[in-house]
């Protein structure tokens, strides 16, 4: 008996000593390709940014190109470092930059004056690195930071940029850097990361993260840098007024900014026109909010199909499109309704000289969708329950009220006769545009 569990108990730890050496050498390579993982070395995050050394012979003194009155900046020659954006002056004499911000203590970064012996010193102390070319910089404070992701706000931003390269006769941007936002792609669909790759496709984009890393190391020097700050807009007396960011800056954007805009994005995105079809009445449908009461909805809508039977009418909820989409079908739209919405920002991408519905809450106002309307050229009209037509629009209404109510029933004709004059106005044009071509 003995003789028979032996060799079994035997063959058990054999079994177990064979088993148990497996595992331990398992967890030792385990640990050891863990360790190895660990610390791996990191590309750093700054390692693809594009930058340059300085020369000795480089220009250090500031000069300071403000757009109207505040908000908007070109500087050549402008430093960073220790947090601050430096202005070098070579005479010593002290430049208002206190007045380029909007109280500067909301800032995380601030802009202060310095002397071109400072700017020598740390050079000769401290890794540089130079931005050539053109910058944009994005600049936030606190409170305007988290608006920089918004579609709307976005672009108000971005028109005003693209305002300040037109005017400074430039023709490129080759570094576009938001020092104050990590996410700055957009909320939904990345459309603000889509509008500058329409524009700028060859421009190196620098987050937050990115900036405070590569600034924490160097003194940085940019050739040439536009400077937009939304806080500074809003220290002239028009924004006050409207609350609106780019009013400040009104007869410096013209119209064919905005259209050079809207083609690159359209050729970028490559949508297409359907020249044979009917064009779109679209309207931009909201489940949340601001939006008409569904009953009243559908009768408006039945309304508009019956109407116009040249025009297809589309009711969309945009966020159910990717962006290409939604702007294929923009450019393919003639008559754009909606509750105030972000989504009316398409309104800046819109066919030449078409119409414009926005509809507000009772007693609310804001002229966001106005004023976009206003530079591109389009037809407005806002409309209110029990006031009709706002009267005063055009006119530059302040704000007033609260948007974020449920709109009830009002009259449909006050959209439908409006269409209906704009049809016959198009149809009148086209009959004299062929009449001239014959």
């Amino acid at each position: 008996m003995k003789k028979v569990i032996f060799p079994f108990k035997s063959r058990l730890l054999k079994t177990f000593l064979l088993s148990f050496s497996l595992f331990l050498i398992l967890s030792i390579f385990f640990v050891t390709f863990k360790n190895y993982r660990t610390h791996k070395p990191k590309a750093s995050i700054t390692a693809n940014i594009r930058t340059s050394n300085w020369s000795d012979s480089e220009v250090l003194s500031t000069a300071i190109l403000p757009l109207g009155q505040a908000g908007a900046y070109t500087f050549k020659n402008l430093f960073f470092l220790d947090n601050n954006y430096l202005v070098a002056n070579s005479e010593g004499n002290s430049s208002p930059t206190q007045n380029l911000l909007n109280q500067p203590s909301n800032y995380l970064y601030e802009i202060k004056d310095c002397d071109e012996d400072f700017i020598l010193q740390n050079r000769e102390q401290l890794k540089t690195k130079k931005f050539t070319g053109t910058t944009l910089v994005f600049s936030a404070s606190d409170t305007f930071s988290r608006m920089q992701d918004h579609y709307f706000h976005f672009c108000e931003e971005f028109i005003l940029a693209l305002t300040v390269l037109k005017q400074s006769q430039d023709s490129n941007i080759d570094t576009i850097i938001f020092p104050n936002k990590d996410h700055w792609e957009g909320r939904f669909n990345q459309i603000n990361a889509k509008i500058i790759k329409a524009l700028f496709p060859n421009a190196q984009v620098i987050n937050a993260s990115q900036f405070a890393h590569l600034s924490k190391k160097h003194l940085l020097k940019f050739d040439n840098a536009i400077f937009i700050d939304r806080a500074a807009c809003h220290q002239i007396e028009d924004t006050q007024k409207y609350n609106k960011m780019l009013i400040g800056h009104h007869k410096f954007i013209k119209k064919e900014y905005l259209q050079e805009l809207r083609d690159a994005l359209h050729k970028s995105l490559r949508t297409y026109e359907h020249p044979t079809r009917k064009p779109y009445i679209t309207y931009i449908q909201r489940s949340s909010y601001r939006y008409l009461e569904p009953s009243f909805e559908k009768k408006l809508l039945d309304d508009l199909a019956a109407q116009f039977p040249n025009y297809t009418l589309l009711p969309v909820k945009f966020e159910n499109y990717t962006y290409p989409e939604q702007l294929q079908i923009i450019r393919n739209t003639k008559v754009l309704i909606g509750a105030h919405d972000c989504g009316l920002t398409h309104e800046l991408f819109l066919p030449d000289d078409s119409l414009v519905f926005e509809i507000f809450p009772k007693g609310a106002f804001t002229m966001d969708y106005e004023y976009y309307a206003e530079l591109c050229g389009h037809k407005y009209y806002a409309l209110a329950p029990e006031e009709g037509i706002i009267a005063k629009v055009g006119d530059r209404m302040p704000f007033r009220g609260d948007v974020n109510q449920v709109i009830p029933e009002f009259d449909t004709s006050w959209i439908t006769n409006l269409i209906r004059d704009y049809t016959s106005f198009e149809q009148t044009s086209d009959l004299n545009e062929m009449s001239l071509s014959e």
